[in-house]
Formats: structure tokens, C-alpha cells, sequence
């Protein structure tokens, strides 16, 4: 077993923290069961523990992964046309507007078709992530993970489609993401970045326009497939994030830094500790399950206005 750095995915922001923990669920998933994902608590840097030697290896394998994946396939292992996407180009999302069926698998099931046992097992856990059925809103509407974003016409489908398409078309991204990032206009990092909106004051050129870093925005995404949606009371709830005390407003992300290597489930099961879900973290007992730091974000507006787009930003 090998241990490799990756420089470019400092866990200082979401979106080289959940990056990270992409990886490790792909090489997890697709290349070696017994790979670990640790922090460096020195620079703060991911170290991926397996059988690959170096952090061309490690981005060689990706791009496999992706070259491997069928062209109506947008999530690593599961069925084509999952999640499902709207047809034309605008209307509601269909994976969150209700259909007269109330159970969320079944209403799914003339999509998928007839797939094999690990497609149905790697869909039915993407799409606890995604969505849940436990309610619906007034009009009908199944909540939504809370990563994602629903301006500009974005749909679930879109999300993954999206991030995807930019590495298909660019592996060199892939490896981009692990060593060193190089940003693309356009690419808006799925509202995890924040570092990624440029307004039209910042670009000089009169508009704005978004720079992100496509291969980390996609390995960031292929983390959902480990963070349930739920609900608590009447709130959507979604893994890493966390409602505060009385009065607050807006949740908040707490991504954990870990000093031993833990596979994809550790990792659920850490981030989803309970001693993570009180807004007073208590140093001595995160000691105890090996983070020795946090990183919080909350969603802030990229311009004025009640219907601006919101992108995570790192608090502490």
C-alpha cells in the first residue's frame, strides 16, 4: 500500500474537502475495497492510502473510470437515464416534482428497466441522497438534497451530467484536480466554490463570469452518493449540514479533517457523528474520534436580490 498526496485539495473549502471524499469513494468503489483517505494535519492536505503509487496513477484510474462509464450513463455504476432529466429544456425538475405515485422507487422503476443487481444498488443509493419521499411540499414537490442549487434551471440530472460532461471531454482535468488547479470559465463549481463566481465588477469585461475547477467540481459531486436526505420536524435534512440553535436561519456545513485512513463508510459514519451536530464542537471529544479540525461553510448570496444564486463559503 501506497501513500499519495494531493497538493491541490487543501482542506481549507468544500470543494477540495469534498473532492477528497470523491476520490476515495471511486477508487473505493471501482479499484481496491480496502483503499483509506486521510488528512495531513501539517498542510492540511488528503493523503489516499492503496495500491496506486503516485498521483498520476491515482488520476489514470479515474479517467478509466470515466472512459468506461456508457454515453447515457451519468453516475459511475448505476442505469442509463438515472436520475431523471426533463425533456426540452426548461419545465420542473422531474426528480422533484411528484407524480401521482407516492413511492419514490416505483416511480423510478420505468426508467431503469431491466438492470442488474448492483445498477439497482448503486441507484437506490444515489437516490436516498438525492431526494426524499418522506413528505411533500404544497405543490406536490419531493425536498431535495441541500447541495443542491436550483437556479438557472438546474435539475438533479443536470448537476451530475453537467460535471461529468466537462471531464469526458478534458481527462487532463482529472488530474488537474488532485496536483494542481487550473480554472475554466464558465465552470461554475456547482455552487461550491465560492472562489469560483466572478462578478462583472471582477472581470472587468461587463458580465460575470463564472472560473472553476471542473475535475474537482465532479469528484466533489461523486461524494453525494454517501449523504442521505432526510427530514427532521419539517426541515430538510442532508447530511453534513446542520440547523443551529433557535432563530437560525440557514444550516451549516461541517466537513471534518481526519488523521487515520477510513474507507467510504468511516467516513459516513464520522461526518454524521452526533458530536458534529451541536453548534458548540467540543475539541476533547473530536479528539477522541481523530479530527483535529473543522471546516464550516454557509451558503452566501453571489449578488443582491432575493432570487440571487447562493455558493458555499468556508466560515472558519
Amino acid at each position: 500500500m501506497s501513500d499519495v498526496k494531493f497538493p491541490a485539495l487543501r482542506g481549507d473549502s468544500p470543494l477540495p474537502i469534498l473532492a477528497a471524499i470523491g476520490t476515495i469513494c471511486l477508487i473505493h468503489n471501482h479499484v481496491d475495497e480496502e483503499a483509506g483517505l486521510f488528512w495531513d494535519p501539517a498542510d492540511l492536505c488528503p493523503i489516499l492510502r492503496s495500491p496506486l503509487s503516485s498521483a498520476d496513477h491515482v488520476a489514470e484510474q479515474l479517467i478509466e473510470i470515466v472512459d468506461g462509464m456508457p454515453e447515457d450513463v451519468i453516475v459511475p455504476g448505476a442505469p442509463s437515464k438515472f436520475p431523471r432529466g426533463r425533456e426540452g429544456t426548461s419545465g420542473p425538475d422531474p426528480m422533484i416534482k411528484a407524480s401521482d405515485k407516492s413511492d419514490l422507487r416505483a416511480w423510478n422503476e420505468p426508467v431503469w428497466g431491466e438492470i442488474s443487481a448492483s445498477q439497482r444498488s448503486v441507484a437506490l443509493r444515489w437516490l436516498a441522497g438525492l431526494v426524499t419521499d418522506l413528505t411533500k411540499d404544497a405543490k406536490g414537490n419531493w425536498p431535495t438534497t441541500q447541495f443542491a442549487a436550483h437556479r438557472r434551471q438546474q435539475t438533479l440530472e443536470s448537476m451530475l451530467r453537467l460535471s461529468l460532461q466537462s471531464v469526458k471531454e478534458n481527462p487532463a482535468y482529472l488530474r488537474e484536480a488532485l496536483m494542481g488547479w487550473r480554472r475554466v470559465v464558465g465552470v461554475t463549481g456547482e455552487w461550491l466554490d465560492h472562489r469560483a463566481i466572478q462578478l462583472a465588477a471582477d472581470t472587468g469585461s461587463g458580465k460575470s463570469q463564472p472560473r472553476g475547477v471542473p475535475g474537482a467540481t465532479w469528484l466533489a459531486v461523486m461524494s453525494y452518493e454517501l449523504w442521505h436526505t432526510t427530514l427532521r420536524g419539517n426541515r430538510t435534512h442532508t447530511s453534513c449540514w446542520h440547523w443551529g440553535g433557535k432563530g437560525q436561519s440557514d444550516p451549516e456545513v461541517l466537513l471534518p479533517l481526519w488523521r487515520s485512513p477510513l474507507g467510504p463508510s468511516a467516513i459516513k459514519a464520522l461526518i454524521e457523528h452526533p458530536a458534529l451536530d451541536t453548534p458548540k464542537l467540543e475539541q476533547g471529544t473530536l479528539d477522541l474520534l481523530g479530527v483535529f479540525r473543522v471546516c464550516r461553510a454557509r451558503r452566501i448570496k453571489t449578488a443582491p436580490g432575493k432570487n440571487a444564486d447562493s455558493v458555499l463559503a468556508p466560515t472558519l
